[in-house]
């Protein structure tokens, strides 16, 4: 992993390690959702996310997180994901979303016993994560959906971040596009 960037992964039982090397965007947030959702619907109740080489997150990312942690809260016994080796800069931005207190944030340099994963755990890359040789471009209905989503969830989980969002899945709701209307049989069908 030594000079990429990209999200890297490692499944041990029901857990799944998470480490950003780069930047978490609204860009790599689509294989995030994928992934994820794959391990919940496999069983993994316990997400650890290492941010020690991520160089920030913008808020589709956050809230692609944020959809896995209120997802993993409702189930029973409920999941949890940790935060660890955030930084102060990340541990702040989490904290100004208020998610800190639906993620177990680990302070740096506090005790992270039985979250670390073990040692020479051989983590895989999220196809299409690494921005740095430009993230494969998604359908931009699908990017829209995962923003939409994504903001929806940062909302959810706080109220007090519907006046930071609202706006933002306000225009992402009215860029959708129409339903699809049924054609109007032709003349031509109708005379057969």
């Amino acid at each position: 992993m030594k000079g990429e960037s990209g999200i890297f992964t490692f499944c041990a039982g029901q857990s799944v390690y998470i480490r950003v090397i780069g930047r978490g965007s609204f860009q790599n947030s689509r294989p995030l959702e994928r992934f994820t959702a794959n391990m919940i619907e496999s069983g993994c109740r316990q997400f650890v996310l290492d941010l020690e080489q991520c160089a920030g997150m913008d808020s589709t990312f956050m809230g692609v997180l944020t959809g896995v942690g209120i997802f993993l809260r409702q189930q029973v016994p409920p999941g949890i994901v940790h935060v660890i080796r955030a930084g102060s800069h990340n541990r702040e931005v989490l904290k100004s979303l208020w998610l800190d207190r639906l993620f177990r944030v680990t302070a740096d340099g506090e005790e992270q016993a039985g979250l670390a994963p073990p040692t020479g755990a051989d983590f895989l890359k999220l196809p299409d994560s690494d921005l740095s040789c430009g993230a494969r471009p998604f359908p931009r209905e699908e990017i829209r959906e995962v923003m939409l989503t994504a903001h929806d969830d940062l909302i959810r989980a706080d109220c007090r971040n519907a006046p930071k969002f609202s706006d933002v899945t306000r225009q992402l709701r009215e860029d959708s596009p129409p339903p699809q209307m049924a054609k109007p049989e032709s003349d031509s069908s109708k005379r057969s």
